[in-house]
């Protein structure tokens, strides 16, 4: 038998020598641990019990401070659709993400002609995303999304 073969011998004994101990311990310390996880259980319980028309109450107003919350954002959105104004007032207001959607290939021949020094191996997509704000691309959609905000309300 080599050296190699003895050693890789050698080695997978003591791996599994190790690996059988560590499941042996891990069970060991499971069934110890099982009376406490007991005790956790009784204290977690008599606590609910205890708490339970506060704990009720919590989740209530949770819930209803969700619904709030979406009612709100609706209102805001709402608010911007029909009048186009950013900010309803110091705490309620919308963002407006746009998103560029073009071909990237009509982007490529666009900017061969029209703006040679944007071209790599494929577009500069944050250079050539700064043109439709000041030129019009007829091959450029936007994609425009509204989220509502909420601010300073503690």
């Amino acid at each position: 038998m080599t050296n190699i073969a003895f050693n890789a011998d050698a080695l997978k004994r003591l791996y599994l020598d190790a690996l059988h101990g560590s499941q042996d311990m891990a069970e060991q310390l499971n069934v110890r641990r099982q009376p406490i996880n007991e005790q956790i259980a009784a204290l977690q319980q008599a606590f609910d019990d205890e708490n339970a028309e506060l704990i009720t109450l919590l989740a209530e107003k949770i819930d209803a401070s969700a619904d709030y919350e979406g009612q709100l954002r609706t209102l805001a959105i709402d608010n911007f659709n029909e009048t186009g104004t950013k900010t309803m007032d110091e705490h309620l207001g919308v963002q407006v993400r746009t998103k560029y959607v073009y071909d990237n290939a009509a982007a490529v021949e666009w900017a061969l002609v029209n703006a040679p020094v944007m071209i790599q191996k494929t577009i500069d997509k944050k250079a050539f995303e700064s043109l439709p704000i000041v030129a019009d691309l007829p091959f450029v959609t936007t994609d425009s999304t509204v989220s509502a905000v909420i601010k300073g309300l503690k």
